[in-house]
Protein backbone atom coordinates (compact mmCIF):
# COMPACT_ATOMS: atom_id res chain seq x y z
CA UNK A 1 0.00 0.00 0.00
CA UNK A 2 1.22 3.50 -0.73
CA UNK A 3 0.03 6.95 0.29
CA UNK A 4 1.31 9.99 -1.56
CA UNK A 5 0.80 13.33 0.15
CA UNK A 6 0.99 16.76 -1.46
CA UNK A 7 0.58 20.04 0.38
CA UNK A 8 -1.58 22.58 -1.43
CA UNK A 9 -3.41 25.66 -0.17
CA UNK A 10 -7.13 24.90 -0.45
CA UNK A 11 -8.88 26.51 2.49
CA UNK A 12 -8.26 23.58 4.83
CA UNK A 13 -9.73 20.91 2.57
CA UNK A 14 -8.28 17.46 1.95
CA UNK A 15 -8.75 15.86 -1.48
CA UNK A 16 -8.30 12.12 -1.79
CA UNK A 17 -7.96 9.85 -4.80
CA UNK A 18 -8.07 6.17 -3.92
CA UNK A 19 -7.06 3.47 -6.37
CA UNK A 20 -8.34 -0.02 -5.65
CA UNK A 21 -9.28 -3.13 -7.58
CA UNK A 22 -11.79 -4.17 -4.91
CA UNK A 23 -15.39 -3.53 -5.94
CA UNK A 24 -18.33 -2.80 -3.65
CA UNK A 25 -16.61 -1.13 -0.71
CA UNK A 26 -17.24 2.53 -1.61
CA UNK A 27 -19.10 3.36 1.60
CA UNK A 28 -16.49 1.64 3.76
CA UNK A 29 -13.72 3.53 1.94
CA UNK A 30 -15.55 6.82 2.52
CA UNK A 31 -15.95 6.13 6.26
CA UNK A 32 -12.33 5.06 6.74
CA UNK A 33 -10.98 8.05 4.83
CA UNK A 34 -13.28 10.60 6.45
CA UNK A 35 -12.56 9.34 9.95
CA UNK A 36 -8.81 9.35 9.36
CA UNK A 37 -8.81 12.92 8.06
CA UNK A 38 -11.11 14.24 10.80
CA UNK A 39 -9.12 12.50 13.56
CA UNK A 40 -5.82 13.88 12.23
CA UNK A 41 -6.99 17.51 12.10
CA UNK A 42 -4.99 17.99 8.88
CA UNK A 43 -5.95 20.22 5.99
CA UNK A 44 -4.63 21.68 2.76
CA UNK A 45 -3.61 18.28 1.43
CA UNK A 46 -4.02 16.15 -1.66
CA UNK A 47 -3.67 12.43 -1.02
CA UNK A 48 -3.32 9.62 -3.51
CA UNK A 49 -3.80 6.12 -2.17
CA UNK A 50 -3.05 2.84 -3.90
CA UNK A 51 -4.44 0.20 -1.56
CA UNK A 52 -2.77 -2.78 -3.27
CA UNK A 53 -5.72 -4.86 -1.96
CA UNK A 54 -5.02 -3.92 1.67
CA UNK A 55 -7.75 -4.43 4.25
CA UNK A 56 -9.60 -1.37 5.63
CA UNK A 57 -7.67 -1.74 8.91
CA UNK A 58 -4.30 -1.53 7.12
CA UNK A 59 -5.51 1.40 5.03
CA UNK A 60 -6.59 3.25 8.16
CA UNK A 61 -3.33 2.48 9.96
CA UNK A 62 -1.10 3.66 7.08
CA UNK A 63 -3.22 6.73 6.45
CA UNK A 64 -3.12 7.64 10.14
CA UNK A 65 0.68 7.32 10.15
CA UNK A 66 0.95 9.52 7.06
CA UNK A 67 -1.39 12.20 8.39
CA UNK A 68 0.30 12.33 11.80
CA UNK A 69 3.61 12.94 10.04
CA UNK A 70 1.97 15.68 7.95
CA UNK A 71 0.92 17.81 10.92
Amino acid sequence: MEVLLFRREQAGKVNIKAYTLVIGFDRMWARVLERSVVDSGCGDLDLEINDNNATPFIVQLRLRQTLLDAR
